[in-house]
């Protein structure tokens, strides 16, 4: 509760200090199983940008196949159809090496083709491609842009992103790289 409450003062102190150019700023609850967004823009109150289910918190999830991608509880209903396409609760796995607990024990759970990424992290194969962590993420992060932009009619120009409080800086680090993708 006290890291949703500090998010939110980091949210509204960014809104306060881009003034009256009518900006809005998107705050990303970035979570390794839920996102949650919301905006803040100059002279509104803070509001939760719900997703095409009309919820509050989106599934941290996403599915690809060939060239079409599917976020959230959509996402989580074609992991049944579709396991090897469907990546779910991925977040945990941000800056995590290949060898790592966190990686076998995604590699237990679920029937993704894991494979070692060049720098050693985690990558999966997805037919001939192969597609990091990193890439993943920053596909739902450009998600939630698209959810501001269909529910709220804003264009996103800054984000500020709340992490798990148990990320450690590879992590962090790592999550910063997808928010730059």
């Amino acid at each position: 509760m006290l890291g949703r409450l500090r998010a939110c003062s980091v949210l509204a102190l960014a809104a306060w200090l881009a003034g009256s150019a009518a900006a809005a700023t998107v705050g990303i609850d970035v979570g390794t199983e839920w996102m949650r967004v919301a905006l803040a823009k100059p002279g509104r109150a803070l509001d939760m940008v719900l997703n095409r289910d009309a919820g509050r918190q989106t599934a941290a999830a996403v599915a690809i196949s060939g060239l079409e991608r599917t976020f959230g509880a959509d996402a989580v209903a074609l992991a049944a159809r579709m396991p090897e396409a469907a990546f779910v609760g991925v977040g945990g796995l941000l800056g995590a090496a290949y060898d790592s607990e966190e990686a076998a024990e995604f590699r237990r759970q679920y029937p993704n083709r894991m494979e070692r990424s060049s720098d050693g992290g985690v990558a999966f194969a997805l037919g001939d491609t192969t597609v990091s962590v990193t890439e993943l993420v920053a596909m739902q992060l450009q998600h939630t842009r698209d959810l501001v932009r269909e529910s709220e009619g804003e264009s996103v120009r800054d984000a500020v992103l709340a992490v798990p409080a148990f990320f450690g800086r590879a992590q962090r680090q790592a999550l910063e790289d997808a928010a730059e993708l």
